[in-house]
């Protein structure tokens, strides 16, 4: 598993989940295909609050691979 990119906070996300917030905004579930990273953005007016919701969270393993 190549996670050069993910350690330069350049992740490949993908979205798995939204939410309507109110009649502009959704938060919008989006997880990171190589590292297992999630993050809950706020989508407002076709604008994106990267981790504005939930920032992004990593997992045990992601972070004990980049320790090194």
């Amino acid at each position: 598993m190549d996670l050069t990119n993910c350690r330069k906070g350049k992740h490949n996300l993908i979205e798995i989940c939204f939410m309507p917030e109110d009649h502009l905004s959704e938060r919008v579930v989006r997880w990171c295909k190589t590292c297992g990273a999630v993050v809950v953005d706020i989508d407002c007016d076709g604008r994106v609050v990267p981790g504005w919701a939930v920032p992004m969270q990593f997992s045990d393993l992601f972070k004990s691979k980049t320790d090194r």
